[in-house]
């Protein structure tokens, strides 16, 4: 789909033009990113052009119009992102300058944004196009373990950044934390989407590895009853206790992007970096791990989930540690434990959701910019996709998971 960029954009790529000493540079709109890349925003990737040479690639990302906010509130979650790349992200940079903690030690795990606007049907972020050297994962594939545990270790360094921020500057950070309740479960709320999640969980309930299994069968039911409420519960900005930190909040494989370094005719993976900050939210650091476990693993990773979480909290530890805290004091290991055993419904009930998006093609797909009825945009996240006998099959093992270690 062609793009005519507004005004407004177009005077902020003009912004970042003079602010890099860009001359007699040209704008080159690139072709669509993908059907399946942006569900909350109209995805469009600009190159800043100097000498037919792109100087600076970037990604423009535009708020859907005001007939999707009839029942979508989309500014919420461009205000949201607007926050964590303006406030949060620097203060947590400025952590690390502080402490001189440099190098691979710090967490850079982001694209750089260049310029926001929040005015009202014309919100707008246009951050670093991250794409010559990091890719997108397949999307309806689980992650192997040498990509979870890149995950893992960096969202030990991000988790880190809000305990070291609680312990340095208190007030800085009971602001973050008021300003960073969860947009989700409002959203889901308002929108109808708490039907979409009960009627996924209906198909996974008719499955006949489910039917045949009288015990999950049981325990889905009931949780199918309760998911809203028990997800509500779980996000709720207190129910972290003394151990809630900023967490990136949208954890499954679309919003990561990984780079790779060609080595004796290997793909030997180097980094991650986290996109799509919208949902950012506070809370246990179990809602970010549970959420990306249960999204993005297959089966025999989550069999060896323990050993994955030790990777985490090795991490944390390490990372804490760089700023002289003792995580036995932050966040032992048998507090993650019980958070766990607390909050990882929460990446449960995400998983009946996203993992039906994560198995469609990409003519299934949901398309904020296509779908200009909000109620048909909805309805996409619930079709019965061609592959649906992947989605009951990955949603199965799961749900055993999940029963075999009384979580359920």
């Amino acid at each position: 789909m062609e793009h005519n960029l507004n005004v407004k954009i177009l005077k902020l790529l003009n912004e970042i033009a003079e602010e890099n000493g860009l001359k007699n540079w040209e704008i080159k709109v690139k072709n669509d990113s993908g059907k399946c890349e942006g569900f909350a925003s109209v995805i469009v990737p600009v190159d800043l052009i100097c000498d037919n040479e792109a100087v600076l690639e970037l990604i423009v990302k535009i708020a859907p119009g005001e007939e999707l906010r009839k029942t979508i509130p989309f500014e919420k979650v461009f205000e949201r992102e607007v926050f964590v790349y303006k406030h949060v992200l620097p203060a947590f940079r400025q952590l690390e300058v502080n402490n001189r903690v440099v190098g691979d030690k710090t967490f850079t795990n982001y694209a750089k944004c260049y310029k926001t606007s929040l005015e009202n049907l014309e919100e707008v972020l246009i951050i670093e196009n991250l794409s010559s050297e990091y890719k997108l994962w397949k999307k309806n594939v689980p992650l192997d373990d040498n990509h979870i545990k890149l995950v893992l270790q960096n969202y030990a360094k991000l988790h880190a950044l809000s305990f070291v921020l609680k312990n340095e500057n208190p007030a800085l950070f009971d602001t973050f934390k008021s300003n960073s309740e969860d947009v989700y479960m409002d959203i889901i709320k308002k929108c109808g989407t708490a039907g979409i999640i009960r009627n996924l969980i209906s198909r996974v309930l008719k499955s006949e590895s489910v039917r045949k299994d009288l015990k999950t069968f049981e325990k889905l039911t009931k949780f199918q009853s309760e998911v809203i409420d028990v997800m509500s519960d779980l996000i709720n900005i207190q129910a972290s206790g003394d151990y809630g930190v900023v967490g990136h909040g949208d954890n499954w494989t679309n919003n990561m992007l990984f780079k790779y370094e060609n080595s004796n005719g290997l793909n030997e993976l180097q980094d991650v970096k986290f996109i799509d900050w919208q949902l950012s939210r506070f809370g246990s650091p179990v809602l970010d791990l549970s959420y990306f476990l249960c999204t993005s693993s297959g089966k025999e990773s989550l069999k060896g989930l323990n050993k994955l979480l030790k990777v985490y909290h090795s991490r944390l530890t390490q990372q804490l540690a760089y700023f002289k805290l003792d995580v036995e004091q932050i966040f032992p290991w048998h507090t993650l434990m019980e958070h766990w055993k607390k909050f990882s419904k929460f990446g449960l009930g995400m998983s009946f959701l996203v993992v039906n998006v994560a198995v469609m093609t990409e003519h299934e797909c949901p398309d904020v910019e296509r779908q200009q009825n909000s109620e048909d945009f909805l309805k996409t996240f619930e079709i019965q996709s061609v592959n649906d006998s992947e989605y009951c099959n990955r949603m199965q093992y799961i749900l055993q998971h999940f029963v075999d270690t009384n979580l359920l």
